[in-house]
């Protein structure tokens, strides 16, 4: 079975509607991708981040609704275990494309 994964950046870059990846990822892979545990870790923590960092109550505003839209995004994805994610860069691809 083949699994199209997405990295961090690829997820980040979808979330925020960059039509070359979506228009790639509906062409090539009707169905939903699946992200790593990794994947999803990084992409919390980078929504944080932006959360952290927000000093005016606008910067908040947006923060959050970058942090929301980050949830609710993750819910639509499969997320492959730690075990898999640590073993996805061993297997062959015949298994996973992973798009970095």
């Amino acid at each position: 079975m083949s699994l199209y994964v997405l990295d961090t950046d690829h997820l980040s870059l979808y979330q925020r509607g960059q039509e070359t990846i979506k228009t790639h990822l509906l062409a090539s892979y009707p169905d939903q991708p699946v992200i790593t545990v990794v994947t999803a870790e990084e992409f919390i923590i980078g929504r944080l981040a932006q959360l952290h960092q927000a000093k005016t109550a606008e910067e908040r505003f947006r923060a959050y609704g970058w942090f929301t839209a980050a949830l609710n995004l993750l819910c639509g994805f499969t997320i492959l275990p730690y075990e898999e994610s640590y073993a996805l860069y061993s297997w062959s691809s015949e298994n996973y494309e992973v798009l970095l």
